[in-house]
């Protein structure tokens, strides 16, 4: 409980921290799964995605809410968000592969296939 109260207040001075970020995503699944019972995936993605959505509304650039924000988005049917999430996450990590595809996967969701097919030139070859 303390430890909430410490990740809250670390998040609440900076939220592009990049310890209490991950630590707090996991605090709020623990939580959500003790409260929810059975471990339902969609009460942990919902209480995760809560938070890093608050934390990407505050600080575009918040890396670790944007990594964690794009799987679940996509998962949910929301490629829009998806989209977004993974554009901030190559704005700061621009030869990540694995993320020029799920953007390449999210235009494609979205039908927009020439934006898809632009993604697939881009991201650096091995």
């Amino acid at each position: 409980m303390r430890s909430n109260k410490c990740l809250a207040r670390a998040l609440a001075l900076d939220l592009a921290e990049s310890t209490a970020g991950p630590a707090a995503c996991e605090a709020a699944a623990v939580a959500a799964s003790a409260k929810d019972g059975d471990g339902s995936t969609a009460a942990l993605a919902a209480e995760v995605g809560a938070l890093c959505r608050a934390a990407l509304a505050g600080n575009t650039r918040c890396l670790w809410a944007a990594v964690r924000l794009a799987p679940i988005a996509a998962d949910a049917g929301e490629h829009e968000e998806a989209a977004a999430a993974l554009q901030a996450v190559l704005r700061a990590s621009p030869n990540a592969a694995a993320a020029w595809e799920a953007l390449g996967a999210a235009y494609h969701a979205l039908n927009r296939h020439s934006a898809a097919g632009a993604t697939a030139g881009t991201y650096p070859k091995s």
